[in-house]
């Protein structure tokens, strides 16, 4: 009886600290999981330039506005912004932007010049769109 208790005495400690350990690996599981990846900042150096180069020809200013977007689009979900459609990831990731406004302002032009065949876009519009894209970018880390 008293090699039962001593084995007690034992048991009781390890598994408090087996425990201890397995509550510790999930909740560093949990925080790896939900914290947002490095962004590449290269590869998007390298996109923003290619859209940058659409903007010599005023046909492409269309195509420049749904690329940065699009662009915009693939970082905040690398870094694990929330939501199922574009817009709802922006709303997720509105705090972490200097200017909101201005984000939203370049998504409903691009959505705008999406369904239209034939957008008439002018130089201001896609300037302060492409400026609060760029900025966006800058602000989640993926352009220095």
């Amino acid at each position: 009886m008293t090699q039962l208790n001593s084995l007690f005495d034992y048991t009781g400690p390890l598994s408090l600290g087996a425990f201890g350990l397995l509550c510790l690996g999930m909740i560093i599981i949990m925080i790896r999981s939900r914290r947002p990846q490095s962004l590449h900042t290269d590869y998007y150096q390298n996109e923003w330039k290619h859209i940058e180069s659409r903007l010599k020809d005023k046909d492409k200013w269309a195509l420049a506005i749904i690329e940065a977007d699009d662009l915009l689009d693939h970082a905040l979900r690398t870094r694990k912004y929330r939501g199922k459609t574009m817009g709802e990831r922006l709303v997720t990731a509105q705090h972490d932007f200097s200017s909101n406004n201005t984000v939203w302002f370049a998504h409903k032009l691009r959505t705008k010049t999406e369904h239209v065949e034939a957008p008439k876009l002018n130089k201001t519009d896609v300037k302060d769109a492409l400026l609060g894209i760029r900025q966006a970018l800058r602000d989640i880390g993926a352009l220095l």
